[in-house]
């Protein structure tokens, strides 16, 4: 009787561990798409106010990268500008940075909280003058969706928001396991 008791406590937490274990791993995949949803969202409804902001740094004959804190060569503090929008901007989307190319795209990228559950994960949005997919480096790409496991594990993916504003997510892993799961062929699940 007493390793029966056992044995229906052992199966109860193996079934419980399972549970949690695909609970957590559903979660991950809810908080990306509610993330996702949210920075478009925001895109749509400041749209205008983005595209000024655009319009004032094309101006720029240069490369410009405005982190929330860093300072150094081409990388300035968003407060070091004293520029009210920029502030508003990084408030309201919880940038890290805005990376201004010279060409006239503009990368949005949004604080990683997710890279607590998503190793290495990064997401964000971002403004392409030619209206094309570009990736996290600004180089135009002819695919929405691309992986790569040499070196590093690099997932990256852009879906179009509206004309012109791009979605992206990434991650970069130099661990070679992006999220800890592989799916059936062996390859790396977001």
């Amino acid at each position: 009787m007493e390793r029966r008791k056992k044995q229906y406590w052992l199966l109860s937490m193996i079934v419980i561990i399972v549970e949690m274990a695909a609970l957590a791993l559903s979660s991950k995949d809810q908080i990306r798409e509610l993330s996702k949803r949210s920075i478009c969202n925001k895109v749509v409804k400041q749209e205008e106010t983005l595209s000024q902001l655009i319009g004032r740094y094309m101006k720029e004959d240069r490369n410009l990268f405005i982190h929330l804190s860093q300072e150094n060569g081409d990388v300035i503090p968003y407060k070091q500008l004293k520029d009210k929008e920029i502030t508003k901007t990084f408030k309201q989307f919880k940038l890290i940075g805005i990376d201004y190319k010279k060409n006239g795209d503009m990368v949005f990228y949004v604080y990683p909280y997710l890279d607590l559950l998503i190793e290495g994960y990064i997401s964000g949005f971002y403004y392409s003058e030619q209206d094309e997919p570009i990736s996290g480096d600004g180089e135009e790409i002819g695919d929405l969706e691309y992986e790569s496991d040499g070196l590093y594990y690099h997932w990256y993916k852009t879906e179009k928001i509206t004309d012109h504003w791009w979605y992206f997510e990434e991650i970069i892993s130099f661990s070679g396991k992006a999220t800890g799961r592989k799916n059936v062929y062996g390859q790396h699940e977001i």
